[in-house]
């Protein structure tokens, strides 16, 4: 998941970041239909990252439940899995506001509305792209406790259960 989570966050900076520069480039070359499409294309690509994140912990979350139940162990996998799946909720949010917020107030300005100006914007643009990084960064520490975790409870299981494989 580690490997996977990297590559889906590469592509997905490379299109924030891309949308960044065009939107700069939007007045003196016009290209404002880029500038949108690349927008939304990222705003998008950024839920799709994020789903990818939280659904992760959802469904390790549940193995977990159901292999410390089935095999009877230490509810300590449980509760740290609780936990790592709580704060990664805390930053799918936090991640998936920071993005639609920008891309929010690039619609609103596309549509003209008077209370938007460009540099609030850009300001959104900006400081969501870092604030975006930032919550991928600690989901891509918190998959891999969660990783660790998950290979402690395998060889628990592996265990309990006379060496078998889980």
């Amino acid at each position: 998941m580690s490997r996977l989570f990297t590559a889906l966050i590469v592509f997905n900076m490379a299109l924030l970041g891309s949308a960044l520069v065009v939107g700069y480039l939007v007045g003196p070359l016009g290209l404002l239909g880029l500038h949108v499409a690349l927008g939304v294309g990222s705003a998008l690509a950024s839920a799709l990252v994020q789903c990818v994140c939280f659904t992760y912990f959802l469904g390790t979350g549940r193995w977990v439940a159901e292999a410390t139940q089935a095999h009877k162990l230490d509810l300590g996998y449980y509760r740290r899995s609780r936990v790592l799946k709580r704060n990664a909720t805390f930053l799918v949010l936090g991640g998936l506001a920071a993005v639609f917020l920008a891309a929010w107030l690039g619609g609103a300005l596309a549509a003209s509305m008077s209370a938007v100006s460009v540099w609030m914007h850009e300001v959104a643009a900006v400081g969501g792209m870092a604030a975006y990084g930032i919550v991928c960064v600690r989901e891509g520490r918190l998959i891999r406790l969660n990783l660790d975790m998950l290979d402690k409870l395998v060889a628990a299981v592996n265990r309990a259960s006379g060496g078998e494989s889980a």
